[in-house]
C-alpha cells in the first residue's frame, strides 16, 4: 500500500494512518504492507493529516484466488517486413447473462502491465491497438496476453498491418472433422469487421456425408 499527500498552508508535519479494513493494527506510514488472513472483500482507508486538517482517501480490495485465466499470442506494436506496420485489435465480449469481472495483463520484455473492468452482460470491449489503447504503452513492444474472468468470455485478436499498402494475404490452418462445430451445436466468430481497412469473409464447410442446414446470425 502506498499512500502521499501536499499540505499546503499547514503548520505540522503530516501524519499517515492506513487502515485495512479486517479489524488489524493501523499503520502509521505513507508507505505500508498487509497480508489478510483470509479471501474476502475489504475497504480500505488511508488518511493523511496536519493538525486538525484531515485527508481521507478509501477504496475496495478483493482478496482471493485468481479465476480462470486465458493466454493468447501475441500482441504486437512493431515495424514488419516491405514497411509494415504491424498492430494488434483485441475485443472483449460477454456472452453471458450476468456482468463480468475482466482483469487484462500484458507481459513483454520491459514488465507487466495489467488494466481491469466490469463488462456487461452481452457488452463488448475493442481496442484498435491493444499495446497503446488499453495498456499505455509508447514505442515498440511485442508480448503475451493473459485474460482473466469470472465469467465466460470470447476474446480475439487480430494482427494488421497500419501501413499506406495495406494487409498482406492471410492462410488458414487446415482442419479436421474433430474441429467441426456438431449437428444442433452453434459456434462463433467473433470481430466481425467490413470497413475501409478491414473486411471479414466467412465459409461453412459440411464435413458430413448429408446435407447440412446452417442458420446464422449477426450480432452487434
Amino acid at each position: 500500500f502506498s499512500g502521499s499527500a501536499q499540505a499546503a498552508n499547514c503548520t505540522q508535519a503530516l501524519a499517515y494512518d492506513w487502515d485495512f479494513g479486517d479489524g488489524s493494527a493501523h499503520v502509521q506510514a505513507a508507505q505500508a504492507s498487509h497480508a489478510y488472513a483470509a479471501n474476502g472483500t475489504y475497504q480500505w482507508t488511508f488518511k493523511a493529516s496536519s493538525g486538525a486538517t484531515v485527508g481521507t482517501k478509501s477504496g475496495t480490495l478483493v482478496v482471493g484466488d485468481l479465476p480462470p485465466n486465458l493466454w493468447m499470442l501475441p500482441l504486437v506494436h512493431t515495424p514488419g517486413d516491405k514497411g509494415a506496420q504491424w498492430r494488434s485489435a483485441l475485443t472483449v465480449i460477454n456472452t453471458g447473462d450476468a456482468d463480468s469481472t475482466v482483469i487484462l495483463s500484458y507481459t513483454d520484455s520491459a514488465g507487466t502491465s495489467t488494466q481491469g473492468y466490469t463488462l456487461s452482460a452481452g457488452a463488448f470491449l475493442r481496442w484498435e491497438d491493444a499495446t497503446q489503447d488499453l495498456f499505455l504503452l509508447t514505442g515498440d513492444t511485442y508480448g503475451a496476453l493473459q485474460v482473466f474472468s469470472d465469467a465466460g468470455l470470447v476474446v480475439s485478436t487480430r494482427i494488421y498491418t497500419g501501413s499506406a499498402a495495406g494487409s498482406y494475404g492471410q492462410s488458414f490452418y487446415g482442419v479436421s472433422a474433430a474441429d467441426a462445430v456438431g449437428n444442433s451445436a452453434w459456434g462463433m466468430v467473433p470481430d466481425l469487421l467490413n470497413s475501409s481497412q478491414f473486411r471479414t469473409n466467412v465459409g461453412f464447410l459440411n464435413f458430413g456425408d448429408a446435407t447440412a442446414y446452417v442458420t446464422y446470425s449477426m450480432l452487434s
